[in-house]
């Protein structure tokens, strides 16, 4: 997501995603998200901002999804983890996803393969 959106943003994203709308009002918070994602038509005499295209949803689940997983990495660079600290680097380093990691954790079997 873009850098100038906020924790605030993406939860308007989020709830906007869950409840499956079309049209949000355009408050201060969604004409920050329609100016820097370029999503939405602005109706009603400015007064919403409308979504009728499934790729302006796409554009707005996809972001929301990777400003969460940078979240909860973010997270994880600023607590400490003790003994589980060099799992962690490991996991860096060979780009384990937050999911993947999850998995691992719940004793799942994952293997790797080779992007082309």
């Amino acid at each position: 997501m873009s850098d100038t959106l906020t924790l605030k943003h993406c939860n308007a994203i989020h709830r906007f995603l869950r409840e499956r709308s079309e049209r949000v009002a355009l408050n201060a918070t969604w004409q920050r998200i329609h100016r820097d994602l370029d999503v939405g038509e602005v109706r009603e005499n400015g007064k919403s901002l409308h979504f009728n295209a499934r790729a302006q949803v796409a554009v707005l689940s996809r972001d929301e999804k990777i400003a969460r997983q940078s979240r909860q990495s973010a997270h994880l660079e600023g607590i400490g983890l003790d003994d589980w600290q060099g799992v962690w680097e490991e996991m860096k380093a060979h780009q384990v996803s937050i999911k993947q990691q999850h998995m691992l954790a719940f004793g799942s079997v994952l293997r790797q393969v080779p992007r082309r």
